[in-house]
């Protein structure tokens, strides 16, 4: 598993995360929206249901369950929810390169 350090205003803690598994990628377009354009339209709800999904515990439990989404929305640093899953982003791109 990879980690990531992170603060989202409530002390430094470390993420976990691995491979992007079908079943989070379910989880993620269950709740996104798209326009006749194909625009999400509901970018923060995406970022967030993302985060819940891939974010582990050192011992690969979640880290976060459906009870955390109010708080994650309303208390958590935007900024550096939105790095940390863009660091995931970036360790797919990377294992699809190395495949």
């Amino acid at each position: 598993m990879e980690s990531i350090k992170a603060d989202f205003g409530d002390g430094e803690r470390t993420v976990y995360f691995g491979k992007h598994m079908l079943g989070e990628m379910d989880r993620v377009d269950k709740v996104k929206k798209v326009d006749q354009h194909g625009h999400i339209t509901n970018p923060t709800e995406v970022v967030v249901e993302t985060l819940m999904a891939r974010a582990r515990t050192e011992q690969g439990a979640p880290m976060f369950s459906a009870s955390d989404r109010a708080r994650i929305m309303r208390e958590f640093d935007a900024d550096e929810v939105v790095r940390v899953v863009g660091a995931f982003r970036a360790f797919d791109i990377g294992e699809q390169a190395g495949n």
